[in-house]
């Protein structure tokens, strides 16, 4: 009859079965991590090309990141959450113009979100999105007398704020970048005869603030009027032929 293994060795077996779970617990953490990273960056690089009117180049971004999808070593409440964030996805692959794909890619960044709060995931905003002061762009009194291409600066801190927030699912600092954009506005007087741009560009930035301040006050539909604040930007930036792409 075999012996039966001592107390030492029973502690041994367990914790070398302890070892070998979070081994395996970490290098899943790993390729978790590393496949949101990828995530994010290929959605803000879809992000960045709706703002400056490159259809296909958003399209492209889009593609690449549907094709990671779905991870395959995502924990079981993760993988149903994932679901969501795939479909996003692929409404955002399925339009066919600048506005409409604006719209779609505010809510796969709510979608994201919304996966991360749920599961319980804390990521910290980027280090140069977390604290705006008045000496950077979107912090205020850097854009008081400054120029378009300043101002546009601005826009560019306060919507990357803004998509930033709404990814990690904080409150506080979307709503900072809402009140940063209307900050960095291109008719500070508010009179339209002041105004450095076309009437139409000068009223498709009040649309971009009140889509913000709508975003701000409904957090349910706030990826949506994100996007559609996304739309209006590419749209303005068709109209005066230039923005982050073509400066």
């Amino acid at each position: 009859m075999p012996s039966l293994p001592s107390t030492a060795g029973l502690l041994w077996l367990c914790l070398s079965c302890v070892t070998s779970q979070e081994a395996r617990l970490d290098a899943r953490e790993e390729v978790v991590d590393r496949a949101m990273s990828g995530h994010l960056g290929e959605a803000r690089r879809a992000r960045d090309a709706v703002v400056g009117g490159d259809l296909a180049g958003a399209q492209e971004a889009l593609a690449t990141l549907r094709g990671r999808l779905p991870l395959g070593s995502l924990a079981p409440q993760q993988a149903r959450l994932e679901v969501g964030f795939i479909q996003a996805v692929e409404a955002a692959r399925a339009t066919t113009d600048l506005p409409a794909l604006g719209e779609s890619l505010g809510q796969v960044a709510q979608a994201c979100g919304a996966c991360h709060l749920a599961a319980g995931l804390a990521i910290p905003l980027d280090a140069e999105l977390a604290a705006p002061s008045a000496t950077e762009p979107g912090g205020g009194a850097a854009t008081a007398g400054a120029t378009v291409a300043a101002r546009m600066d601005g826009h560019m801190w306060a919507t990357e704020q803004m998509w930033a927030a709404l990814v990690v699912g904080d409150d506080i600092a979307f709503q900072e970048g809402a009140e940063a954009l209307a900050r960095s506005s291109l008719v500070p007087s508010g009179m339209p005869a002041d105004a450095p741009v076309p009437p139409l560009a000068a009223e498709l930035e009040v649309r971009v603030h009140d889509l913000a301040a709508l975003a701000v006050r409904s957090p349910e539909a706030r990826g949506r009027h994100l996007g559609q604040m996304l739309g209006t930007c590419a749209q303005c930036h068709q109209l005066l032929g230039t923005g982050p792409a073509r400066r």
